[in-house]
């Protein structure tokens, strides 16, 4: 059970560094030979491309007007995670998904090769959340944060309270307590750039039980999901951004940061997940402007893919009060 959870971890974001020191302590097997791509040919239809300060970012948007809504995914994943709720979202305003650097069909630039700072870290990928508003003529935003991406989404809620409308944190892997535990020792270990592309390779031939090891209703998980998660490593350059995104994990001390956010707030949970501890809403009481916490039945780590119906109206509900509020102060 144990290596099940680290496993599922790898996948899903919520203590990566600890599943990636648990499967390299096994045997890994020889990288077998693949044809990489650029992220163009492996492009959807509707997948746009933005420059953001040299940056190459890939994204999905729809809708128009206000209010706008940015999902974040987290670690290993890609704005493939929302595809069943940003259709409906559209219909309410403006929604942009787009890739981390290191995920997905985004650049995949050195740490050190962006003028803003390591695009890999957090708190420059918070920076890189609101770059993208910039680009996009988008004043302000509900941020969404999934698992790892609840930190980039409440890192930049926290610096540009003033661009951020609301903040959903959705099942967040903010700081794991194996977090701490794990990072020292993974980022010294020896050979790690040789090391992490075998794991995950390893990781994703395992991808369809690691993904139901991660939700409550195995029947999501569906050759398209798979696919989706399996895309980054079809990429050029994916094994270096991987070594580089590992690198830049590292502690930030969210939990005890609740109490400074200064927009509306609302958490999503999986009743069934096994890879978030939900006790962490004990310290998002501290919340000044805290709108609720949900606990969706019968999900799992996935809640946007298992309930997509029922997340797109908790999501709504949020936006409803995020509106009341606007107008109640206007009036006032």
């Amino acid at each position: 059970m144990q290596r099940r959870y680290r496993l599922a971890a790898l996948a899903l974001g919520a203590a990566a560094p600890v599943a990636l020191m648990t499967v390299a302590r096994r045997r890994a097997e020889p990288a077998q030979p693949r044809t990489l791509l650029p992220p163009e040919a492996l492009a959807d239809d509707d997948s746009v491309f933005i420059d953001v300060d040299g940056l190459r970012v890939h994204a999905k948007l729809a809708g128009h007007g206000d209010p706008a809504v940015v999902l974040i995914h987290g670690f290993a994943a890609g704005a493939f995670i929302w595809r069943r709720v940003l259709p409906p979202l559209a219909r309410r305003g403006t929604v942009v998904a787009f890739d981390l650097p290191g995920y997905g069909l985004t650049a995949r630039p050195a740490p050190d090769a962006w003028p803003r700072g390591n695009p890999y870290a957090p708190e420059v990928q918070a920076d890189l959340t609101i770059a993208l508003l910039d680009r996009l003529g988008i004043d302000r935003a509900v941020l969404v944060g999934h698992s790892a991406g609840a930190r980039v989404a409440m890192l930049a809620a926290l610096k540009y309270p003033e661009r951020v409308s609301g903040l959903v944190l959705v099942t967040p892997a903010l700081d794991p307590p194996s977090l701490r535990r794990s990072l020292a020792l993974l980022v010294r270990a020896p050979g790690l750039d040789r090391v992490l592309p075998r794991v995950a390779q390893s990781a994703a031939s395992r991808a369809a039980y690691i993904l139901r090891y991660a939700v409550y209703d195995r029947a999501v998980v569906t050759d398209d999901l798979i696919k989706g998660y399996l895309t980054a490593l079809q990429v050029d350059g994916w094994d270096a951004a991987l070594a580089c995104a590992v690198r830049a994990t590292r502690p930030l001390g969210l939990l005890d940061r609740f109490g400074e956010l200064q927009v509306p707030f609302m958490a999503i949970f999986g009743m069934y997940d096994r890879i978030v501890n939900p006790r962490q809403v004990l310290r998002m009481t501290a919340v000044p402007d805290l709108f609720m916490f949900v606990f969706m039945e019968h999900t799992g780590h996935l809640p946007q893919e298992e309930k997509p119906e029922d997340f797109v109206e908790f999501i709504e509900d949020f936006l409803d009060h995020i509106e009341q509020r606007a107008s109640e102060r206007s009036t006032s």
